[in-house]
């Protein structure tokens, strides 16, 4: 036998075998859907906050008692990005019978009042007010204009909003001290921003512009007093709107 004989004859004997395999994986597959193998029975839904299980496999649309190898991932995946609250999401099949969806939420930073209080994330993401939550431990921003346009989901368009943002991220991570101060935020078209921390507090003129610098020298004041042993309950109004000027009031 030649060379060339022998190797059609063990090129056959492989496609023989590649065929028995494939045959047999066929076999195995039709056997397990016939046997609900591969139906399935477990959602591992991980990652969430504001959105219950539940929610999230309701949005996604898989289902169980659906064939593993039917779920279309690619879809389930769509499905949840257009819920807000949501940023990522990761769908896996887990075999025999399992799924498993991760998804990374967006977490709010302060609320805002319009028509009705949403939410805002650190990127500026317009948020649904959450559920999950609590409320008081939220600064909240009024005054803005209840008719201001945005989208769910969406980056705030509105440059003051995108401003006061900016400040709430730096104090969170510089002074959390000075966040409890922010915990009021109010716009004025006129005046720019003021900020309380309560009502036993006084108001806090921060204006339009440069409002981490103004920040930082509210800080370098706060402290002064502290250190001075002074009450600032007994201040009306610390006014900062003039550049590089601190305009103090007393009641």
């Amino acid at each position: 036998m030649t060379n060339k004989e022998r190797h059609s004859r063990d090129r056959r004997k492989q496609i023989r075998t590649l065929l028995i395999i494939i045959i047999f994986l066929a076999l195995v597959v039709i056997y397990c859907r016939s046997q609900q193998v591969f139906t399935v029975e477990n959602i591992e839904v991980s990652g969430q906050f504001e959105l219950s299980d539940r929610e999230i496999e309701r949005i996604s649309g898989i289902k169980r008692g659906a064939n593993i190898f039917d779920l279309n991932l690619v879809q389930g995946i769509e499905n949840l990005m257009q819920e807000p609250y949501i940023n990522k999401v990761y769908i896996y099949r887990e075999f025999p019978n399992k799924v498993k969806i991760n998804v990374i939420e967006r977490h709010p930073i302060v609320l805002i009042e319009l028509a009705k209080d949403y939410a805002i994330d650190a990127f500026a993401t317009m948020l649904p007010s959450p559920k999950s939550y609590p409320s008081e431990n939220l600064p909240i921003i009024r005054g803005v204009d209840p008719s201001l346009a945005f989208e769910l989901g969406k980056l705030c368009e509105q440059q003051d909003i995108l401003n006061a943002i900016v400040l709430l991220n730096y104090v969170s991570t510089s002074n959390k001290k000075i966040l409890e101060y922010c915990s009021n935020m109010r716009w004025s078209e006129k005046n720019g921003w003021t900020i309380r921390k309560s009502l036993q507090y006084p108001e806090i003129h921060l204006g339009k512009n440069n409002l981490i610098q103004k920040i930082n020298i509210l800080e370098a004041f706060i402290n002064k007093m502290e250190d001075e042993n002074k009450d600032i309950k007994k201040i009306k109004y610390i006014n900062l709107r003039f550049e590089k000027q601190i305009i103090v009031r007393e009641k």
